[in-house]
């Protein structure tokens, strides 16, 4: 009888005795083979699979709405609006096809990956794990469907070649391998899940957009349309249901706080993939010159009018008592109060009909309308400003109002975007103070630069700036307002001529406004559009016979002949976003034109002359990490181990030349900066770095004092730090003593509690996230707890603690090891673990290390490559494993007469039997067969958390990924194998002696095996019985596994005598008939024995 691959696990069954047949999905008629273990009956699955893509949690409507812009970044590309109005042109839309069809092979076996993880996955409730995998095994059925049905229409796939993939293609299949490959822990299927789910939902919404408007609102016939079969296909019924089937993998799975993060990244990186991929088959653009956006701020860019906020700092002027406020108040009212009574009068004069009964008038009534809102604007404003009611105003007292102001989602990020994309960038209003305006977007991080003069504005000068262009408040010498307020934008014609001015070294502009007084920019701008539902806006705009279109028609009707004018109307600046990235957009952008990428890390700090810290160890750990590294000295130190001499601070304009001439050459994917010095240096770095185009993330060590106590800053950094850094940074990472310091004083850090304490009020000035180093903390614990805040949740970072002599340099070494790690593409929370992993593996193989005769003792960060030898007291601390149950394979399991399938169904049951550790013992297989199977064990059992233990061939080991290396005596000496595999992976050495057992502990084990424990005819080998395991084990710091002989009927008794921390397993597993069964049952009695033995 013919066997069949089971859709869960691909391992093979025979139908009707190891496995069944069911149903794929509630609306296919296809069947899907599962094998015995993962069998449910037809109307089992059926209903399941209906619950659950229905049953919708917030996971994937959340990282949707999270990547709005993106989306509509998409929606707007060139090469999709191509595709909605049918101009693309026929052999572009064949290229991206014949990528496509590549992007698709990678990305179904992605798919089986995700399927096969998806069987394991503890973060998959067991009640929902077959319906998922059917839903998912049904995705690659589409797939299939998806290259005959679309693909096969175009082009010709029998004769396809794959000899000319482009870079955005190979970027994008490169990731997709990579998460599939590199799966481990216990969340393997939803991380999968989270970087294919965005070409499904994509595609979908995209496609759906397009039938929408060209289709069913504009008219487009369909069969006449080129691209009309593509559009339909995604926009079928049938590809939203796989869409809903794909995203129930991350809807019915729990998720811890790294999990979330982790998926919101790879989601996010494989949207931006997707939008690479659309713009790589873009034609490109021709003497395409630098853009503008121009924005308007109120109810604009702020959420709601910020001139109540003005008049509210005028109230709270130092110098403004009781009664002068409460007049204020009142006199405010009362200019209220007429502003809206004589604009209603003024309107009903402009337009008598009323705005909502006037016929269309023509645009030559619109001039004469503007032109009557400005004069009256002016006079409002001249009456405002004579009565002296922002008179006693401080620039303290804006401030703090501008702290108050809320800007709309996605403003900020479009900005900045803009920016980033090359263009330049404007906020234009007629806001009585640019002071408060220039607040508001510092505090966030933006750079920004006041217009005082419009006259001599260039802002080819300050490219990589905001600039803003608003009405001054008068000042005295006391630094209190005047009342009065210096004008240059006071009205809509104002603003109308500053766009002409914005505009004219400009290809192309985008106007952004709310209101009456924008209509002007909004004409004269190459688009406008006008954001929010200002009804006496759209008013005007109608009697003027302007047709206004909502902003998502731009995928079909853009206006390309430009024959009419036309305005666009949104309530989204996610979708204003989208407008920005395709009109700036470039199909052969340098920074993502080759495949091969480095990954770069600009250090700016000090240099210590001693070698351990700042710029010496930032640049040895961005090397040791992986990562290129580029510098700009901030300040030179004299230093040795003994303390600090001397500090000589680099002038800031030397510093900030530094940075931009090595960014404008090199780039950098991170920075990292760490001790500044002075607070012009502060100020000069957080301008550069805020000028950086496409502004990498930045992680900011707070360096305040050297190991040995000496200042490294001098008075008013820390205020300077937190106005100009903190916003601009994405983690800071102060240890306890700085945070404290940061704090001004004000608070007690002696618990994990209180650290969380304080990352909450260091966040409030404006990090996105904060991590509090705990290696400080006196709290009696056995372990060293890092704190990680990010506005919403708390992640705890756990490392054994250490007494090391050497750790000069370890929060530099932490802060650029993190810095590296981002830099490589791993989010903040992995970045932050990995590197923390990497500083205390550092120290702890530096302790001992007789470097320099003082106390600042550096580490030895190149420990991967030369582990150099240390004081002989100094003990090792081991990688930790539990050897609970361990399962040695034995010489049939991975025999050559045995396919790949059927051995992974062997590790599949003794996964699911609770084995925490598999060693695979082969000694006759080929290296290039063991090393493929070994690997694919490694992929199976990484979701489960299983060590995968290799047997003497510390090659195979190596090559497959392995956990680690077992040898025996006579096999290659621990110590150099120790040395071969690094720090970081687990040696197992087997030993029958106290001495021997010690030799491995001192040569780099992490566990011994000891025995035979019982005669054995798997091993030709002494017996040293219980008693030997038991003298071994009192000995020794490291796990002890009893080896030899050991089986159902006497693993307990072994435990118990012997007091091992684990039994290893070789016949009693691999030879029983039901593996698993055989597994599970061992598993029960080693943990109600080690259970009886701590009540005991």
């Amino acid at each position: 009888m013919k066997s069949f691959p089971c859709s869960l696990c691909s391992i093979p069954f025979m139908p009707g005795r190891l496995g069944s047949f069911s149903k794929g999905c509630f609306f296919s008629k296809a069947t899907l083979p599962l094998c015995k273990r993962h069998a449910i009956s037809v109307s089992q699955s059926a209903t399941k699979i209906v619950q659950v893509t229905k049953a919708t949690s917030n996971a994937t409507r959340v990282l949707w709405e999270e990547n709005q812009h993106l989306y509509y970044a998409s929606l707007f590309n060139p090469f999709v609006r191509g595709i909605a109005d049918g101009t693309l042109p026929r052999e572009r839309f064949d290229k991206y096809l014949s990528q496509d069809v590549y992007y698709l092979s990678v990305f179904r076996e992605a798919i089986r990956t995700m399927l096969q993880l998806a069987a394991v996955d503890p973060m998959i409730a067991e009640d929902h794990k077959t319906a998922i995998c059917a839903d998912i095994s049904h995705l690659l059925e589409t797939v299939e469907t998806e290259l005959d049905n679309i693909h096969g229409t175009f082009i010709d796939l029998e004769n396809l070649s794959h000899d000319d993939i482009m870079w955005a293609t190979s970027l994008y299949t490169e990731f997709l391998a990579r998460v599939a490959s590199n799966q481990s822990g216990n969340d393997g299927a939803v991380h999968v899940a989270s970087s294919l789910l965005p070409c499904f939902r994509l595609y979908a919404e995209v496609a759906r957009k397009i039938k929408s408007i060209a289709f069913e609102k504009y008219g487009r016939d369909p069969e006449d349309h080129p691209y009309g079969k593509w559009i339909l296909e995604y926009s079928s019924d049938h590809f939203l249901r796989c869409v809903s089937m794909a995203e129930s993998v991350l809807d019915v799975a729990s998720h811890d706080a790294l999990t979330k993060d982790r998926c919101h990244q790879h989601y996010s990186y494989a949207m931006k993939k997707e939008l690479q991929f659309f713009g790589a088959n873009t034609e490109p653009k021709i003497n395409k010159g630098r853009g503008i956006l121009v924005v308007d701020f109120d109810e604009t860019s702020s959420q709601g009018d910020t001139i109540s906020k003005i008049v509210d700092a005028a109230y709270h002027g130092d110098s403004v008592g009781p009664e002068e406020r409460q007049h204020k108040e009142l006199l405010y009212k009362k200019l209220l109060s007429e502003y809206v009574s004589e604009r209603e009068d003024l309107l009903g004069r402009l337009v008598p009909e009323g705005l909502g009964a006037s016929p269309v008038k023509g645009q030559e009534w619109l001039a004469e309308f503007l032109m009557e809102v400005s004069k009256f604007d002016s006079y409002r404003n001249k009456v405002c400003f004579e009565s002296s009611l922002l008179s006693g105003a401080t620039r303290e007292s804006l401030q703090n109002s501008a702290n108050g102001i809320s800007m709309q989602p996605r403003c900020l990020e479009t900005l900045q975007h803009a920016l980033d994309c090359g263009m330049h960038a404007a906020v234009v209003s007629v806001n009585w103070s640019s002071e408060m305006i220039e607040k508001v977007f510092q505090r966030h991080g933006i750079a920004v630069e006041v217009v005082s003069d419009l006259a001599s504005v260039d802002m080819e000068e300050r490219p990589g700036v905001v600039h803003i262009i608003a009405n001054r408040m008068e000042f005295d010498d006391g630094d209190r307002s005047t009342g009065l307020v210096l004008t240059q934008c006071e009205n809509a014609t104002d603003k109308a001529k500053i766009m002409i001015q914005l505009q004219q070294e400009s290809d192309f502009s985008i106007y952004v406004g709310d209101s009456v007084t924008d209509i002007g920019s909004l004409m004269e701008a190459s688009m406008g559009i006008i954001f929010g539902e200002n009804q006496t806006l759209m008013s005007v705009l109608r009697i003027a016979g302007i047709p206004v279109l909502p902003l998502e028609d731009f995928v079909y009707n853009s206006n390309r002949d430009g024959s009419a004018k036309v305005l666009y109307q949104t309530n989204s600046w996610d979708e204003i976003y989208g407008v920005v990235s395709a009109e700036s957009w470039c199909s052969e952008r340098e920074e993502t034109a080759s495949v091969s990428h480095v990954p770069r890390v600009m250090l700016i700090s000090g240099s210590d002359s001693g070698g351990g810290a700042g710029l010496q160890a930032d640049i040895k750990t961005c090397a040791a990490c992986g990562s290129f590294a580029t510098n700009a000295v901030a300040a030179i130190t004299v230093q040795n181990t003994v303390g600090v001499e001397s500090i000589y601070n680099i002038p800031s304009d030397i510093v900030q030349d530094q940075i931009r001439y090595v960014y404008t050459d090199i780039g950098a994917d991170c920075i990292k900066i760490g001790m500044l010095g002075s607070v012009d240096n502060v100020i000069a770095v957080s301008e550069a770095v805020k000028r950086t185009p496409s502004r990498p993330p930045i992680v900011l060590d707070p360096v305040l004092a050297s190991s040995s106590g000496s200042s490294l800053a001098e008075q008013g950094i820390i205020d300077a730090m937190k106005e100009h850094l903190f916003p601009v940074a994405t983690v800071v990472t102060p240890n306890i003593p700085e945070a404290i310091h940061l704090l001004d004083d004000s608070i007690v850090i002696d618990s994990v509690d209180s650290m969380k304490l304080a990352a909450e009020k260091l966040y409030k000035f404006g990090p996105r996230y904060v991590l509090i180093k705990g290696g400080h903390l006196q709290d009696g614990s056995s372990n060293a707890i890092d704190v990680l805040f990010d506005g919403k949740e708390f992640v705890e970072f756990s490392t054994p603690l250490l007494n090391p002599t050497n750790n000069h340099g370890t929060g530099c070494s932490l802060a650029s090891a993190i810095a590296s790690y981002i830099s490589q593409g791993e989010n903040v929370l992995h970045a932050v673990d990995k590197a923390k992993k990497f500083v205390w593996r550092a120290m702890e193989r530096s302790s001992g290390l007789n470097i320099g005769q003082g106390g600042q003792k550096p580490m030895n960060l190149s420990y991967g490559q030369y582990d150099w030898p240390r004081s002989p007291q100094t003990a090792r601390v081991p990688n930790p494993v539990d050897v609970s149950l361990y399962a040695v394979t034995s010489p049939s399991t991975t025999s050559e007469d045995r396919s790949d399938e059927e051995i992974l169904q062997t590790m599949q049951s003794v996964i699911a039997g609770g084995a925490t550790v598999i060693q695979i013992r082969d000694k006759v297989s080929e290296g290039g067969r063991l090393t493929r199977i070994v690997s694919k064990i490694v992929r199976l059992c990484r979701p489960a958390g299983v060590k995968v233990i290799v047997n003497d061939r510390v090659d195979v080991a190596i090559a497959a990924d392995a956990c680690g290396v077992h040898v025996g005596q006579g096999d290659i000496p621990a110590a150099l194998v120790r040395k071969m595999i690094g720090q970081d992976k687990i040696v197992g050495v087997s030993c029958k002696t106290v001495e021997l057992a010690l030799k491995a502990q001192r040569d780099g084990a992490d566990y011994v095996g000891c025995g035979a424990t019982y005669p054995t005819t798997t091993k030709d080998s002494s017996v040293i019985g219980t008693h030997g395991v038991r003298q071994i084990k009192e000995h020794v710091s490291i796990p002890v596994v009893a080896i030899g002989g050991i089986d159902d009927t006497n693993a307990s008794r072994t435990l118990q005598e012997s007091g091992a921390d684990g039994v290893a397993v070789v016949r009693a597993i691999f030879n029983a008939k039901d593996i698993e069964a055989a597994t599970a049952n061992l598993k029960d009695l080693t943990r109600m024995t080690q259970h009886e033995a701590l009540v005991h």
